[in-house]
């Protein structure tokens, strides 16, 4: 919706729980996470609601922020057996993921970055 507060548009909408959305650094792309009773996913599509891809289909990933460059984002992972967050790196050019840092006995939210 316009800065001003008037004149929102849906852009997508289905049953699972959207919440979390980041705009890459360049403005082409929306990330967001979709959770439902299954999973957590990460998923991509443009501001104007075009273009949705999945970028995750299971598991529990939360959507944190972008790198600055948009190769990557940084999410977070809930494991429910171990009790654990863990930050995590996810690349949106396959998909893998890369462990950051394990975290405490509580899931959270917020931002991670490593240092190299």
């Amino acid at each position: 919706m316009p800065a001003m507060g008037r004149g929102e548009r849906l852009i997508h909408a289905d049953a699972d729980f959207n919440y979390s959305p980041v705009m890459s650094e360049d403005g082409q792309w929306l990330a967001y996470t979709a959770e439902d009773s299954v999973a957590a996913r990460v998923v991509l599509m443009r501001p104007d609601g075009s273009e949705r891809r999945v970028v995750t289909e299971s598991g529990r990933l939360y959507v944190d922020q972008w790198l600055p460059d948009g190769s990557a984002l940084i999410v977070t992972s809930w494991d429910p057996d171990a009790q654990r967050t863990d930050a995590m790196l996810l690349s949106l050019e396959d998909g893998s993921v890369e462990r950051l840092f394990t975290g405490i006995d509580r899931p959270t939210t917020g931002p991670a970055l490593r240092i190299r």
